[in-house]
């Protein structure tokens, strides 16, 4: 005996009726997989980007600072720090100036300064640094 054409139709949409649970399941983990390793790799990207932003611009920032810095008509040198303004946000910098205590006269050299210059990104994130020596000449004021 054969089913009726209604009966059979039914059958047959009960059987196509959709995933199971455990299909459904399987699915979200693979999902959820991708989306952290995708995830990952943009937070990755983000921090290469930075950094590579800042590889490009501290050694010019440094290099016209300490420029700046080397030009400056000045007997006297200070520690001193600063920004480098709104063109480059989260930029800072900062000298240490000290004096050059000769190896072989083992005592200081009273004409010759140490300038180490620190610039920094995103409160000290990153960071570039460069060193040079200054000779300070001294006043030639005759009383």
């Amino acid at each position: 005996m054969d089913m009726c054409p209604l009966k059979r139709d039914r059958h047959r949409l009960r059987e196509s009726a959709g995933f199971t649970l455990l299909e459904v399941m399987v699915a979200v983990s693979i999902l959820a997989v991708a989306l952290v390793a995708i995830l990952s790799f943009q937070g990755r990207t983000v921090f290469m980007a930075d950094r590579s932003r800042f590889d490009a611009v501290a050694p010019f920032l440094a290099e016209e600072k300490m420029s700046e810095l080397l030009s400056a008509e000045k007997d006297v040198l200070f520690s001193e720090e600063g920004d480098f303004g709104e063109e480059y946000p989260n930029f800072t910098w900062k000298t240490e100036v000290s004096e050059v205590i000769s190896e072989v006269l083992e005592q200081a050299d009273a004409n010759l300064r140490k300038i180490h210059l620190n610039v920094s990104y995103n409160n000290g994130e990153h960071v570039y640094e460069l060193d040079t020596l200054r000779m300070i000449m001294p006043s030639l004021k005759e009383s």
